[in-house]
């Protein structure tokens, strides 16, 4: 039920349901996503295509519950997450616009959500929603506002641009997929793709046996980006740029002498006193010999070499112990500012850089 349908004045508190709690009736596989990463990022993993790249993950519950805001005004939970290493979902930035706009959710609804590149090049985002939100009427509130509605694979569809207002959902709503069996609200072109994954017609990328060596034993995963395969950008995008050439020759010997990951992981995990969450780096090689070979030129370059979108040291921002366990190279990640872990995973840079 929304909170701005509650008719009283205090904001409902998120319950936070054991995925064991769903529904005896629903697919088992529709609510866990077996051995990859465990908890809510199995979970996750499980509604996405197996060849889907750039994957994001946020444990929106564990993050809310860590700070103590599952029960915050917006503006107190929005100051919270601002200032945290793993932040929100996508939908973060549009917390007031839905709390104040009269939708039938917003942030604080979400158990955790994903997003991804599917099959073809399609953007999606999926969110798993608490068990109280009505997205019947989700549905219902998208469709006074105008938009198409159909059906794909079972579910409503709605589509376009809004003609009759908002309903205070967010302007990236333009593709919206609902199962309210499974809790689940799906955005973006590759939605058919994701609804295709849940459906059991392709796998998913916690089953098909991608992911297991890439994440490891970690456990308590509340943020994760995985580059499948690694994000390899090089140095030609800063040349001319942030580095003067001289910079740039220099920086592109360091690189070349890298030995790309054929996977990479950023894991932001919950630390086990307090309140923060350790910053991990994985980099998955295609084999033992590959690793060992990395492993020195990346401590080189890490200490030594700048970073590609800004021409900085990396030094001057953070530093990371790289080790090696098999294929692997992991260690942890600190840094001066938070947030800062995301960016570099997301471009490619830093402890990415290949």
């Amino acid at each position: 039920m929304s909170r701005m349908r509650l008719a009283v004045a205090s904001v409902s508190v998120l319950v936070l349901l054991p995925l064991a709690a769903c529904s005896d009736d629903e697919p088992d596989d529709a609510r866990t996503g077996g051995g990859a990463g465990g908890g809510h990022l199995a979970d996750a993993l499980a509604v996405v295509p197996a060849t889907s790249e750039t994957v994001q993950v946020v444990d929106r519950s564990a993050v809310a519950e860590r700070l103590g805001i599952t029960d915050a005004e917006p503006d107190d939970y929005s100051s919270a997450i601002g200032g945290d290493a793993v932040g929100g979902t996508e939908l973060a930035s549009y917390l007031r616009v839905m709390s104040d706009g009269g939708a039938a959710f917003d942030e604080r609804d979400v158990v955790w959500g994903v997003s991804g590149t599917a099959p073809g090049g399609l953007p999606f985002s999926a969110y798993r929603l608490d068990a109280d939100v009505d997205l019947d009427q989700v549905g219902d509130d998208l469709a006074e506002t105008g938009r198409t509605e159909d059906e794909v694979a079972g579910r409503r569809h709605l589509s376009g641009l809004p003609t009759e207002g908002t309903g205070g959902y967010p302007p990236t709503f333009l593709d919206v997929y609902l199962d309210p069996d499974r809790d689940l609200l799906v955005t973006g072109p590759g939605g058919p793709e994701v609804l295709s994954t849940v459906d059991g017609d392709q796998d998913s990328l916690a089953g098909s046996g991608t992911v297991e060596t890439l994440l490891g034993d970690t456990d308590d995963v509340e943020l994760a980006i995985l580059g499948i395969p690694a994000r390899c950008t090089g140095v030609g995008g800063a040349i001319g740029r942030q580095l003067t050439p001289d910079q740039a020759r220099a920086l592109a010997e360091q690189v070349d002498e890298l030995v790309a990951p054929v996977a990479t992981a950023y894991l932001a995990t919950a630390e086990a006193d307090g309140d923060g969450v350790e910053e991990l780096v994985r980099l998955q090689h295609a084999d033992d010999d590959a690793a060992e070979a990395d492993l020195e030129a990346r401590r080189a370059y890490l200490d030594e070499g700048v970073m590609i979108g800004t021409g900085a040291p990396f030094s001057d921002i953070g530093s990371v112990e790289l080790e090696r366990d098999g294929s692997v190279l992991q260690g942890v990640l600190e840094l001066e500012r938070a947030g800062g872990g995301r960016l570099l995973a997301l471009n490619g840079d830093g402890p990415f850089v290949c």
